[in-house]
């Protein structure tokens, strides 16, 4: 609707002209403000997932930058309360209870990612003779040469990580 309609509509008292003015304003303010939202929750998707899935991949992943994908789809913001809040999917892609802390688990439980899990990074068994435990949690330097040759023969990618 034109300035110039809307007075006439003023002067001659139509009352229907006028409210479809306003309705009009209105439906392009509210498709503004929808658009503005969803652009909003898109961002705070991405700042609270990526976040959240960073800290997690970088803790039990090799390559977190690389492998953090295979976190993503289980992982999404809940709108339902006054703040919005971080849900985790179950393997079926339903909503579930699980935490971050869950879905870490898991992730680190699953044979499937074993190539592509850090080592844990405990220090030793504890028991005589320290060097017990914990090889995936070594060093390079702290390997003999032996654990190396060992190491060559049985694991030969992971050696190449660790010697390239």
């Amino acid at each position: 609707m034109t300035a110039l309609e809307g007075d006439n509509a003023r002067k001659t008292g139509d009352i229907g002209t006028i409210e479809k003015s306003w309705q009009k304003k209105l439906e392009d303010q509210k498709t503004a403000t929808d658009k503005t939202t969803i652009g909003l929750k898109k961002q705070l998707e991405a700042v609270m997932i990526d976040g959240a899935l960073a800290t997690v991949a970088a803790e039990i992943f090799t390559k977190p930058t690389r492998d953090v994908r295979l976190l993503k789809d289980r992982v999404y913001v809940d709108y339902d309360g006054e703040t919005p809040v971080l849900r985790i999917r179950d393997k079926d892609g339903k909503p579930s209870a699980l935490t971050l802390e869950d879905l870490k688990k898991e992730t680190v439980d699953n044979p499937d990612f074993k190539d592509i899990l850090l080592g844990s990074k405990a220090s030793g068994s504890g028991g005589a003779g320290g060097n017990q435990g914990g090889g995936a949690a070594k060093q390079p330097k702290d390997y003999s040469e032996q654990e190396r040759i060992e190491l060559y023969r049985t694991n030969p990618t992971k050696f190449n990580e660790l010697f390239p």
